[in-house]
């Protein structure tokens, strides 16, 4: 899941600009923590060895809650509910307290940072693919976090890439954003040609694909480089997301506690649909 109300609550983009600024120069995992609230242990290091809020939206036009809840959760699912949804996402997921582009984009960004020596800067000649990116809420979070380099986004959406497009924060060049079925390889997009990969909200979508997807992933990064995404405590145990997050070319980094979701949507799924995980990897 990936623009604030019409209301008086304040824009995502100054939403994200107040929680970031203080952390935006900082490359340490354990500063990022602090600013984002987490607490002491919510990231470990990889081991060595093997209520709703019921308001009435200003258009009237689309109840989230309900086709949220009857979506099928498969790639044509998604492209017909992100389609429907693109004009209102931004406000809805404002609405329910929806954080993890920002907890995703400190996680990637203090990476990337320590990869060259804990400099902002030095990252403006990187490369990044937000895959699944929606409306573009990972990109703002990134651009907010100092991110400086190019910056590409696809989805199966394209109402989604459309409004991302409006926001200016994905780079210039066209095929910049893209349309792509994510349970397929991103042909688009050369071999070793990116420093990173970040990934919100997307995999509940692709369960049965998460091997092909991982091995994509780890062909277009290079070598030390880095992905980032979530999934849903729910889905760790379901195949093939199980074994292939452990199979894959890649050495994890770092692993989040459970972390709240939708806090604002108390009908969302079950306890554990409520909970996500942040995965850091490294490609090898």
């Amino acid at each position: 899941l990936k623009r604030a109300g019409a209301s008086s609550r304040p824009s995502i983009g100054a939403m994200l600009a107040r929680s970031l600024q203080a952390s935006a120069l900082r490359p340490r995992l354990a500063a990022t923590s602090r600013v984002l609230g987490f607490r002491a242990g919510d990231f470990v290091a990889a081991q060595p060895s093997p209520s709703i809020c019921l308001r009435s939206f200003a258009s009237g036009s689309f109840d989230a809650v309900s086709e949220l809840d009857k979506t099928p959760k498969t790639p044509q699912g998604a492209a017909t509910l992100y389609d429907a949804w693109a004009q209102q996402y931004d406000a809805d997921l404002s609405a329910w307290g929806y954080t993890a582009p920002q907890e995703s984009a400190q996680l990637l960004m203090s990476a990337l940072q320590e990869s060259v020596g804990g400099s902002v800067e030095k990252t403006a000649s990187m490369r990044l693919l937000d895959v699944g990116c929606g409306t573009g809420l990972d990109a703002m979070a990134l651009r907010a976090a100092g991110f400086r380099g190019q910056l590409w986004g696809c989805d199966l959406s394209q109402e989604s890439l459309e409004v991302s497009r409006s926001k200016g924060v994905y780079s210039e060049a066209p095929e910049a954003l893209f349309k792509v079925d994510l349970s397929h390889p991103v042909t688009q997009v050369a071999d070793k040609s990116l420093d990173g990969i970040i990934c919100v909200g997307v995999l509940s979508y692709l369960t049965e694909s998460c091997d092909k997807i991982f091995m994509d992933w780890c062909r277009m990064v290079k070598p030390g480089g880095f992905v980032c995404f979530t999934h849903k405590v729910a889905h760790l145990e379901v195949e093939p997301f199980k074994t292939a997050v452990t199979t894959s070319s890649w050495k994890l980094v770092r692993k989040s506690v459970p972390r709240p979701y939708l806090p604002g949507n108390k009908n969302y799924g079950s306890a554990e649909d409520q909970k996500i995980i942040h995965f850091l990897y490294r490609v090898e």
